[in-house]
């Protein structure tokens, strides 16, 4: 049984200062319920990583437990499995390493009480022509008031693993993000797809806004420009398979000593 609280989970490579920003305001975040914990998993990278956010956490009352995951190559799915594995609290809310948040994020993934997904909006920080602008979430379904659906087809292949909540024991019980995803981008369209898949609901949370530096992968290929990730689209594959919702063995794959072996 999870305790009350959430577990912030942090896939990172080599982004010191950017994950000491963000730890610092996550540290700072106001009305939120129950504990609060930082799971921040390097892959592979420089332990400086950890140095620096363990300096931004220190003195505060949210714990933060670094890991390694040891691979040799881009390992978000793992990364983010390791997270899944340790949360000690009842909700998991994943941020990607290069965004800023509010001071009230946390509790506005908690103010849902539905034991389903909750994407978040991701609006982008850009510099052109020398001036800063913001450009908004490019989904749809992030623009208007918070909402809850019982029809998720509209929001299928609609998750950014940058900004998202999901109760522990439902991230859990669908085996985590399928590892045999070894790429960036097509595990989080994936891993969403089967939570709608398995709860046939979906909450919206348009007020819940991280800010993300530069534009997404999505949108620079979309401009045609470097940076962006044109892979097969497996992810999109699945999203009406009605069978393929759980991987990696379920429950059972985040059972047994092997995890231990991550912990810095």
């Amino acid at each position: 049984m999870h305790e009350l609280g959430a577990s912030v989970i942090i896939p990172t490579f080599n982004r010191a200062e950017w994950v000491s920003e963000l730890v610092s305001q996550l540290c700072n975040q106001e009305k939120r319920v129950g504990g609060l914990e930082i799971l921040l998993i390097n892959d592979n990278g420089n332990p400086d990583v950890f140095r620096s956010a363990r300096a931004a956490a220190e003195g505060t009352d949210v714990d933060l437990r670094c890991f390694d995951t040891g691979y040799a190559g881009f390992g978000a799915c793992l990364a983010r499995n390791i997270g899944i594995a340790f949360a000690r609290y009842a909700l998991c809310v994943f941020l990607d390493d290069d965004v800023t948040v509010a001071k009230d994020l946390i509790f506005r993934h908690q103010s849902s009480a539905m034991p389903c997904l909750r994407i978040g909006r991701i609006d982008s920080l850009i510099s052109k022509d020398g001036q800063e602008e913001i450009l908004p979430d490019r989904r749809q379904i992030l623009h208007g008031e918070d909402g809850h659906l019982s029809d998720v087809t509209p929001a299928l292949g609609q998750l950014h693993g940058g900004h998202f909540s999901i109760p522990t024991a439902l991230a859990v019980a669908l085996g985590g993000f399928d590892e045999a995803f070894l790429n960036e981008e097509e595990e989080d369209l994936d891993f969403g797809a089967r939570a709608m898949m398995a709860t046939q609901q979906l909450v919206i949370l348009a007020s819940a806004v991280v800010l993300h530096r530069g534009l997404d992968s999505f949108s620079l290929r979309e401009r045609g420009e470097p940076g962006g990730n044109d892979l097969p689209r497996r992810g999109r594959e699945r999203f009406m398979e009605r069978s393929a919702v759980i991987v990696n063995g379920g429950q059972s794959y985040f059972e047994g000593p092997r995890w231990a072996s991550f912990q810095r």
